[in-house]
């Protein structure tokens, strides 16, 4: 695949919103609290204000959200963040690959329930669409923190694992395994 051109704004919008709403058929209590917007300086702000939680997730999640907004604005990935009633819950930043979107960031707001257990299958999905939008065939979270790789399990059904030294580096499925396009 050659060089691919960075999704539109209304592109962008159009997916999060198709994603917003296949996650909202399960939980319908969220379907008009939860957006999906771009990463924006605007949002890397407040994402800054954020608590430290990596001393308490074995030193996961103390990543520089600024430095990756402005090194991974790039057409080749896609960075954005998770709302519920307009509060920024989680943000994400995923690389797009020949064949797969590759989830390499994703951080739910510390001390805060809110969203909890709901960022990554919102994460995984909005992915999914993407991909399919993009004829990629695959979605993959990468390098995750060794304790929470179950979990992750959950959202890729029909996942398999890359494996280096014992340690879980990748856990990826087909795009199919996610979303079943109409």
């Amino acid at each position: 695949m050659g060089a691919m051109a960075a999704i539109s704004e209304d592109d962008f919008r159009e997916i999060s919103n198709y994603a917003i709403q296949v996650y909202c058929q399960d939980f319908p209590a969220f379907s008009d609290r939860i957006s999906i917007e771009k990463l924006s300086a605007r949002s890397v702000a407040a994402i800054s204000e954020w608590p430290d939680v990596a001393d308490a997730k074995d030193g996961y999640g103390r990543w520089d959200w600024t430095a990756i907004y402005f090194d991974r604005r790039k057409s080749k990935f896609i960075n954005f963040s998770i709302s519920l009633d307009g509060v920024i819950e989680g943000v994400v930043s995923a690389r797009i690959e020949a064949s797969n979107i590759a989830i390499e960031f994703i951080q739910r707001k510390g001390g805060s329930d809110a969203m909890k257990g709901r960022i990554t299958p919102i994460a995984v999905l909005l992915s999914a669409v993407f991909a399919y939008t993009k004829e990629l065939s695959t979605v993959s979270i990468d390098k995750p923190a060794p304790f929470i790789v179950d979990y992750y399990k959950t959202y890729l059904s029909g996942y398999s694992l890359e494996l280096h030294d014992e340690l879980v580096t990748k856990i990826i499925t087909r795009v199919e395994n996610i979303i079943r396009p109409q």
